[in-house]
């Protein structure tokens, strides 16, 4: 056998051998590396590549022919080559890039292109240096170069590096001239406060990044027009503010030119405030609000009173509003049950629905500039929840004979029917929720009696599907039970868990039901209410029944946090509403006590 170096390179080396005269009887040939067995090969080659080796290094090689034999007995060698030794080669670095041509694209950016390097084995990379820093290292022939400043000449130069770190020498500079940065930055969007409790007090301020043509070098922060800093990331904690007090947060994108964006500003107490919105001597149930398009806050209730110039225990529904005050809607001639819904129409008119004893489900609306009530033909229930459709109908999800059922105005009839097949979807004895979509889709959620937590929805023109969100088990799974639909057609709920005393929330933002824990310090989670702000946030109200209080939780921050409201009074009954302004603001609405209808919000005004 006759061995020979076939080539030799800074990081590789290839040989070659010849059969042996007895070739019939191989199975393989092992290469030998300085003494060891580093490769088997097999009969039919006649050469083999050794890599990993390095520059500058010196190598032996033989060539061992061996046969299987008789069985059992493994491979024995059958010829042997000669020694061949190599040294491996110095390493030479890549040649110089050629033909670097520079394109200015705006005051931050330019793109640099070459012709490639060639190198013995192979190009690595290439590094973009300017005044002796590297300011890019590529893999391919271009580089867009950002972050740059403007009004400013560059000289770049480029240099190619191979596996074995050797650099070529630098290309001859290019240089050129970014432009002056004229154009302000966008103004940042979504910014949010929120108050975090703690020693000490802090605000947290957060919003999304601006764009610009350039780079942007930061954010200029002020608290009440008073300049508090400037920063490169997308937050600001501000420390050590004081109690009940509103603060107003500003901000601006600031380039590398110097430009400034327009403000942006929000709102946010460090405490939150109540105000009672109206009273009475007895007792307030289950209450229903909407804000208006103008910031109104409208409330329907049913309530038991006894009060100036009434001869007995009355029962009622009223309406009050901040614009109007009180005005009643239905009296006792109806035998008022214990809930009631509310919704507003994009004219602006009220449309409230509650069950009674006597005629069954009763709907109200004010389309006449007073409130109107009559029974809903064919419909006896209660749980009711109120939705105004696109389509202008009202509707109401209610339960009826523990059947979940959809009421829609069809004028001068209503249409009543089961949600699902009869007697496939039965509900329990938990209120409904109800919501439309962007697609005029309509949703409704609800508690079955076998204590399952379930969605349900039907397209326009289509039929009802129905879907197990939260199994349980559990005798309350879903009691307080509220829902909303994002911009994107996502349904978030929030309801109370018994088996654990805490408050649940579920989405289908991943396309399946996902489920988790928001609150569960103490016995809390009933009566809860959902919101969602602009930047897609949610904000929910709810009681701890263990405490008594109001409370409040949001996951702006990425995580859910969860602040009490309302300590002062009992808040144990009568549900909550929240809204979140277009400024941030967030209100609730709930009962205190027994007779007080209150507004909290985290605004000092």
């Amino acid at each position: 056998m006759s061995l020979t170096v076939l080539a030799a390179r800074p990081s590789s080396i290839e040989i070659g051998w010849s059969a042996p005269a007895n070739f019939s009887s191989v199975c393989c040939f092992q290469i030998l590396h300085d003494g060891v067995v580093e490769y088997q090969a097999d009969r039919a080659d006649r050469s083999a590549t050794l890599h990993g080796v390095v520059p500058q290094s010196r190598h032996c090689f033989r060539v061992r022919a061996m046969s299987s034999g008789f069985p059992l007995m493994g491979l024995f060698m059958v010829a042997e080559s000669n020694t061949v030794c190599v040294d491996v080669p110095v390493n030479s670095p890549p040649t110089v890039p050629q033909d670097v041509e520079a394109t200015v694209l705006s005051p931050a950016r330019v793109d640099l292109r070459w012709s490639p390097s060639t190198d013995e084995e192979a190009v690595a990379g290439y590094r973009v240096y300017e005044a002796g820093s590297v300011l890019a290292d590529v893999r391919t022939n271009e580089a867009l170069l950002t972050d740059l400043d403007p009004a400013r000449t560059y000289c770049f130069e480029v240099a190619a590096y191979d596996d074995f770190g050797a650099e070529s020498a630098h290309s001859a500079p290019v240089c050129v001239d970014t432009p002056a940065d004229s154009m302000p930055p966008s103004a940042p969007s979504f910014l949010r406060a929120e108050f975090v409790q703690g020693t000490p007090n802090s605000i947290h301020v957060w919003w999304d990044a601006a764009a610009d043509d350039g780079v942007i070098r930061g954010y200029e922060i002020a608290r009440d027009g008073a300049p508090l800093g400037m920063t490169t990331t997308q937050e600001w904690d501000d420390a050590a503010v004081a109690p009940f007090t509103e603060y107003r947060y500003s901000l601006v994108a600031v380039d590398a030119g110097g430009n400034r964006s327009d403000p942006i500003e929000t709102r946010v107490t460090t405490s939150w405030r109540a105000v009672v919105a109206t009273s009475h001597y007895g007792w307030i149930y289950e209450t229903a609000c909407v804000l208006d398009s103008v910031g109104v806050l409208h409330v329907v209730y049913r309530m038991d009173s006894f009060e100036s110039g009434q001869t007995g225990w009355v029962e009622q529904v009223r309406h009050w509003s901040s614009g109007l005050g009180t005005i009643i809607v239905a009296e006792d001639q109806f035998q008022l049950e214990s809930d009631c819904g509310l919704a507003i129409a994009p004219d602006g008119t009220l449309h409230a629905a509650f069950g009674t004893r006597s005629s069954g489900l009763a709907y109200a609306n004010d389309v006449s500039g007073s409130w109107q009530t009559a029974a809903v033909a064919g419909a006896s229930g209660r749980n009711v929840s109120v939705l105004v459709h696109s389509s202008g109908n009202p509707m109401i999800s209610f339960r009826d004979d523990d059947q979940v059922r959809l009421a829609e105005a069809n004028p001068p009839d209503w249409i009543v029917e089961a949600i699902g097949p009869a007697g496939t979807v039965t509900g329990s004895s938990f209120p409904t929720a109800l919501a439309e979509d962007s697609t005029g889709a309509v949703h409704v959620a609800f508690q079955s009696t076998d204590a399952s937590v379930r969605h349900a929805v039907r397209p326009v023109a289509g039929t009802w599907t129905v879907e197990v969100v939260d199994p349980g088990p559990g005798t309350f799974l879903g009691e307080s039970i509220s829902m909303i639909v994002d911009s994107m057609d996502h349904v978030h709920l929030t309801y109370y868990d018994d088996r654990t005393e805490a408050l649940r929330y579920a989405s289908n933002q991943t396309g399946a039901w996902v489920t988790s824990v928001i609150d569960d310090d103490g016995d809390v989670g009933t009566e809860s209410s959902v919101a969602i702000d602009a930047a897609g946030s949610i904000h929910v109200s709810y009681v701890s029944e263990s405490a008594e209080d109001l409370k409040y939780a949001t996951n702006a921050s990425g995580a859910w946090r969860t602040f009490t409201v309302d300590s002062a009074s009992d808040v144990s009954h009568g549900g909550t509403s929240i809204f979140v302004d277009s400024f941030g603001i967030v209100r609730i609405v709930y009962v205190a006590g027994s007779g007080e209808i209150r507004i909290a919000a985290n605004d000092a005004n």
